[in-house]
């Protein structure tokens, strides 16, 4: 199905009926390969919504893997995260923050050997602020 959006831009959009299995899937992303900006999971079934983001996120790190449901269980959105969904989308969906959100979302090197930074807060022992010194660290940056 092709969608048209702005006249500089066109895109197209393939919808599944099903779930396809995993080496459908990572056939499916080979075949588009450096044509896709994201991938819309449905998650209504957990199991096999986490697998096919996993493959997604194993085969094509860089692509945003976005997981959909009509809920916002927070059992479903844990289990999402955890296989790697960069997005949580529940209705009413609004193209224009997913836009925004995609557009925003770092791109990542695959080559490289650095893919950020990690800070760690170790305490002398507990009851020393280290946790709360985190927090603060992590909210200005």
């Amino acid at each position: 199905m092709r969608h048209s959006g702005p006249p500089e831009i066109e895109s197209e959009l393939t919808i599944l009926p099903s779930y396809p299995t995993r080496e459908e899937f990572r056939g499916l992303l080979a075949s588009r390969a450096g044509k896709l900006a994201a991938i819309v999971i449905d998650v209504g079934n957990q199991a096999l919504a986490s697998e096919l983001i996993r493959a997604s996120r194993e085969s094509h790190p860089d692509l945003a893997t976005v997981a959909a449901d009509v809920t916002s269980r927070a059992d479903s959105i844990l289990a999402a995260m955890r296989a790697g969904a960069s997005e949580y989308l529940v209705p009413p969906f609004d193209a224009r923050q997913l836009r925004q959100s995609l557009r925003t979302r770092p791109k990542l090197d695959r080559f490289s050997k650095t893919r950020g930074r990690l800070i760690f807060f170790l305490p002398a022992q507990g009851g020393n602020g280290a946790s709360t010194v985190a927090l603060h660290v992590a909210d200005a940056i």
